[in-house]
């Protein structure tokens, strides 16, 4: 239940960035706190929930698949956090309404009416 990171806004045009990355089992200190069903979670198995991740001023990150909407989702910010300053994860409405249902709090919604504020 991992992710795989789709688009990446901050790379230069002609460099492929983080795209095609994806989360894999955790090593070292991360790994010492984990349980061995923890780190398999970490391994992306294809899923299709389209997320993006946010800095504190709104500007995108990444887009990325995630395989679930609890751990996956929250491996992905952790993972933005560390690695590029994320503060935030928004889901694809579609995804949201998929898992869901219709969102209850339009203040959430995205400008666009695309992303609804999900972690963060």
């Amino acid at each position: 239940m991992g992710f795989k990171i789709t688009r990446d806004f901050i790379r230069d045009k002609d460099e492929k960035g983080q795209v095609g990355n994806e989360s894999v089992r955790q090593t070292g200190l991360n790994a010492m706190f984990m349980s061995e069903e923890d780190q398999e979670k970490c391994i992306y198995k294809g899923g299709k929930i389209k997320v993006r991740l946010l800095d504190d001023d709104g500007n995108i990150y990444y887009h990325a698949h995630v395989d679930d909407d609890d751990f996956s989702c929250e491996l992905l910010l952790d993972w933005g956090m560390g690695f590029a300053g994320c503060t935030s994860l928004d889901m694809h409405i579609e995804s949201y309404k998929e898992l869901f249902g219709e969102p209850k709090h339009e203040k959430l919604i995205s400008k666009c009416g695309k992303w609804y504020s999900y972690m963060g």
